[in-house]
């Protein structure tokens, strides 16, 4: 017997059997426990500020535009964001702002359509995942069913959808 075994049987014959002990007996290793995954770190949000532009690729000439969206055909705004972002939409006399989360329910209607219109712009922080639909209710087309409302569906030309993750 070489001088290696006498000491590992030395070690646990006087400790208590444990199966951490009879380890020492089989002289093998037993692997670490895993390692924590750590928390992913989120993102420091982002405020999206859409704008109002020109383009003849819109049916009412009228388009919304942001960095980092796309107009598709037609002139539909689409864009991503996350939970936490910040959307800054505008909202004047001649483009009155209907914004809704796929519901009937407008989230708020830009320039206060009780008193009358009034410029001035809409900030809205996304509270949860989904589609947020925005549109203008006189330079819109395709909304069905129709431009003022809230929860019209395939609006076109100045309007937009921001897809929340």
């Amino acid at each position: 017997m070489n001088i290696k075994t006498f000491l590992i049987l030395a070690f646990c014959f006087l400790g208590s059997v444990s199966a951490t002990q009879m380890a020492c007996v089989r002289n093998t290793l037993t692997a670490p426990a895993a390692l924590p995954t750590p928390t992913p770190v989120p993102a420091a949000p982002v405020t999206f500020n859409v704008s109002i532009g020109n383009s003849s690729a819109s049916a009412t000439n009228y388009i919304y535009t942001v960095s980092g969206g796309a107009n598709g055909t037609g002139g539909l705004l689409t864009f991503t964001a996350h939970v936490g972002d910040t959307v800054i939409l505008p909202s004047a006399g001649i483009h009155p702002l209907y914004f809704d989360n796929g519901s009937t329910t407008c989230l708020t209607v830009g320039g206060n359509l009780i008193s009358g219109y009034t410029s001035g712009s809409v900030t809205y922080t996304f509270p949860a995942t989904g589609s947020y639909y925005f549109h203008c209710g006189f330079h819109a087309s395709g909304c069905s069913p129709s431009n003022g409302t809230c929860g019209a569906t395939g609006c076109t030309a100045l309007a937009g959808v921001a897809t929340v993750n």
